[in-house]
């Protein structure tokens, strides 16, 4: 009897595991779902980043230099979101990758506007 209970706590475990893990994966719709919602922020950033052009451009004025860097770091957590949602996602290279163009683009780096041309494109051709 006793055997026969471990059998059974044995067999109980496996089947926990085994659900656990079936219902933990994502379906094609959530993950979809979690991609257009990546997209739809990493567009926001990157008309951000283009916003912050006025502020680039005049880097030699203390106070608009304050103010790029205060738009860089607010939008520094919504991007490291971003980067976990893109880890967790199957998704090609070229799509995982563009964050760090919307990074630049969020910068106060001269070429910051390049990569938001750069991340836009990525995001127009990604599937």
């Amino acid at each position: 009897m006793k055997t026969f209970l471990n059998s059974m706590c044995v067999v109980a475990l496996i089947s926990l595991f085994c659900l656990s893990h079936a219902y933990g994966q994502p379906s094609a719709h959530d993950k979809d779902a979690k991609l257009n919602k990546v997209k739809s922020e990493m567009i926001k950033l990157i008309k951000a980043g283009r916003d912050m052009e006025q502020y680039r451009t005049s880097m030699d004025d203390p106070e608009k230099a304050k103010l790029c860097e205060e738009k860089m770091n607010q939008y520094n957590p919504i991007e490291q979101e971003i980067i976990k949602d893109l880890e967790a996602l199957s998704l090609g290279h070229d799509m995982k990758m563009s964050i760090f163009d919307v990074i630049n683009c969020t910068s106060c780096l001269p070429e910051a506007l390049e990569s938001c041309h750069e991340a836009e494109k990525i995001l127009l051709n990604a599937k």
